[in-house]
């Protein structure tokens, strides 16, 4: 896991399903020193979803239960896949 992956789950935690383009909007707004590149966006969010930490529906990504257990450090996201280099 990466800080931003951490950002990217506690964004959807505190505001909800968000498209891939309106998160990285949103994100980009919250940090001048963050830059979310759309194509690495939407590789940590297709990891993140591969992990079962969000959940997409073709149009947006959501929180997982397993992504709020993560964030309440009840999970340890090292079991869930094979960190990609970033």
């Amino acid at each position: 896991m990466s800080k931003n992956d951490d950002r990217v789950l506690e964004h959807l935690a505190r505001h909800g399903p968000h498209r891939a383009l309106e998160l990285r909007s949103a994100l980009a707004d919250r940090s001048a020193t963050l830059e979310f590149r759309p194509m690495y966006l939407q590789k940590r969010l297709e990891i993140l979803a591969d992990a079962g930490l969000v959940s997409y529906d073709g149009l947006r990504y959501e929180l997982s239960s397993q992504g709020m257990a993560y964030l309440e450090g009840d999970l340890d996201a090292s079991t869930l896949y094979r960190e990609v280099p970033e």
